[in-house]
C-alpha cells in the first residue's frame, strides 16, 4: 500500500503538473492511482481527469467532518491508491486531521504498512525550503522526494542536506508545450502522435522521455 502526495504550501511550483504526469506514468506500469485535487475549489487537475476526486482541505471542515479528507485516508488504509495534488496553504487541514480528528492516524498507517511518499517541489524561493523542513518534522515516517523546479536553466536553487537518490529535477519544457497542457487540459503524454497537434506532438516526443527518466529514478518510492 502506498500514498503519494505532492506538497508545497507555496503556489505556482508545478505541483499539478507533476501530479498530472505521474498519473499516466504509473498507469503504464500497471498501478492505477486515482488523482485527488485537494484544494479549496476544484482546479486544473479536476479538468484534466474527470474521475479526479475533489476534496476540501479547509481545516474547519476537516474538524467538523464536512471534508472528505478523513474518509479518503480510510480508503488509503484499505489499500486504495491515491496521488494527491495538495493546493497551496493546505497545511492547516493536514494538521487538523493528524492532531485533532485522527491523532492515531500516523501510527495506524505504520501498523497497516502504508508507505507514504511526499514529493516536495523546491524553487529559488526560500519559503519552499522552510516548508520542506516543517514537513519532515511533522511526518518523520514518510519518504521525502525533493523536486527541483527552475524557471530557467542556470537559476540558483539552494538545496538542503538530503540523499541524492531522493532528489530529482523537473526538465524544462518548451513554453508552448507547458501552456498548451494547461489550455488543452491534457497531459503532454497524450500529445504524442496526435495528428491534430503536429507541432506539439514533436515537442512532446522530445520532452516525455526526459520526464519519464526523472520518474524512473524514484520509481521504487512510487510503486505500491
Amino acid at each position: 500500500m502506498r500514498l503519494i502526495t505532492i506538497r508545497q504550501e507555496k503556489g505556482g511550483v508545478a505541483k499539478t503538473f507533476l501530479t498530472a504526469h505521474l498519473v499516466p506514468y504509473l498507469h503504464k506500469l500497471g498501478h492505477k492511482y486515482r488523482p485527488v485535487d485537494l484544494d479549496m475549489l476544484p482546479g486544473l487537475l479536476s479538468k484534466i481527469y474527470p474521475d479526479c476526486a475533489s476534496v476540501s482541505p479547509q481545516d474547519s471542515l476537516v474538524r467538523s467532518g464536512e471534508s472528505l479528507l478523513p474518509q479518503l485516508m480510510e480508503r488509503v488504509m484499505e489499500g486504495e491508491l491515491f496521488i494527491i495534488d495538495c493546493g497551496a496553504n493546505t497545511g492547516p487541514g493536514w494538521e487538523a486531521l493528524f492532531k485533532v480528528v485522527w491523532p492515531t492516524l500516523a501510527d495506524e498507517m505504520n501498523a497497516k504498512g502504508v508507505k507514504w511518499t511526499i514529493i516536495v517541489p523546491i524553487t529559488s524561493a526560500e519559503e519552499t525550503l522552510t516548508n520542506f523542513a516543517l514537513y519532515k518534522k511533522q511526518y518523520p515516517r514518510a519518504t521525502f522526494i525533493l523536486c527541483v523546479v527552475r524557471e530557467y536553466a542556470d537559476e540558483e536553487v539552494p538545496l538542503p542536506d538530503h540523499p541524492k537518490d531522493l532528489v530529482i529535477e523537473l526538465p524544462l519544457a518548451p513554453g508552448k508545450l507547458f501552456s498548451s497542457y494547461r489550455k488543452l487540459r491534457m497531459p503532454i503524454d497524450n500529445m504524442i502522435g496526435n495528428t491534430a497537434l503536429p507541432m506539439l506532438s514533436g515537442f512532446a516526443k522530445g520532452y516525455i522521455p526526459q520526464l519519464h527518466a526523472m520518474f524512473k529514478r524514484i520509481e521504487p518510492h512510487l510503486i505500491p
